[in-house]
């Protein structure tokens, strides 16, 4: 993940891979900043019935 200006300047189409790739490489948000939990397996279905905050809910967390 990138901070916006920085996400934009990653986009452009007249970067360089080069500078894209050290944008990527050296302003990128670090994963051990996230917070990761499980989630449903319905999560990225194209079933349109999969659609609700319930699937953002920690598996570990539902009653």
């Amino acid at each position: 993940m990138l901070e916006p200006e920085d996400a934009l300047r990653w986009m452009d189409p007249d970067s360089s891979i080069e500078e894209a790739a050290y944008i990527a490489q050296t302003r990128s948000i670090p994963t051990e900043e996230f917070v990761w939990w499980k989630v449903d397996r319905a999560v990225n279905r194209v079933d349109p019935n999969n659609n609700g905050k319930h699937l953002l809910e920690p598996i570990s967390d539902r009653a």
